[in-house]
């Protein structure tokens, strides 16, 4: 635990600051997560914390990232029909023999955003479209605001137009090396500015 943690956890405890502040209204909490890797160790701390909005900043994005574990209620398979979640212990309201209410176990946080960007500056590594690709498909089919911020340094294949510049073979693709400027931050021809939306009051 860091400093600032232990000072709200002893504010807590001490009744300065009661529990029932959070989540303040104003804030936002993400982690950065350019990898599985980071992303299965910092998304799980995320979750566990009060904040209004919680969020992952997929940037730079240096390999496939799943967060799809941490973008869907875990029964909304039964809200559309489909076969209960099977992370569910049996005690929510959707089993077949439902708890009472004062046992119901609500599903756990989920992140409320997700950002997603390639890497700049002079050391800058590519980003594979594929990569982009699959998470903006992730949070479209959990229905979260994906907002989609730059390719960075490297930009992908388009018809060779780029041959004057820096390129190399990336995985099946290949990227050029254009700045951050003319690389732009559409993906597959689109520019995606989700925000989440925020309950005031």
């Amino acid at each position: 635990m860091r400093t600032g943690e232990i000072v709200v956890a002893v504010h807590i405890s001490l009744g300065v600051i009661p529990n029932s502040f959070f989540p303040l209204s104003n804030v936002w909490l993400g982690v950065t997560a350019e990898n599985q890797q980071t992303a299965d160790e910092r998304i799980p701390l995320l979750l566990q914390t009060p904040a209004a909005v919680r969020f992952a900043s997929v940037e730079p994005m240096l390999g496939e990232v799943d967060l799809s574990e941490w973008l869907s209620p875990w029964h909304i398979e039964t809200l559309i029909g489909m076969d209960h979640d099977p992370r569910c212990d049996g005690s929510c309201r959707y089993c077949p023999i439902p708890v009472p209410v004062e046992e119901f176990v609500p599903d756990p946080p989920m992140l409320d955003w997700v950002i997603c960007g390639g890497e700049s500056g002079p050391s800058a590594r590519p980003m594979h479209p594929d990569w982009a690709r699959s998470l903006r498909d992730q949070c479209q089919d959990a229905g979260v605001p994906f907002f989609f911020k730059q390719w960075g340094e490297w930009y992908p294949d388009r018809k060779g137009i780029y041959e004057q510049s820096d390129s190399v073979l990336f995985g099946n693709t290949v990227v050029h090396r254009i700045g951050k400027n003319g690389a732009g931050r559409l993906l597959d021809g689109v520019e995606h500015n989700e925000f989440p939306e925020v309950q005031n009051g």
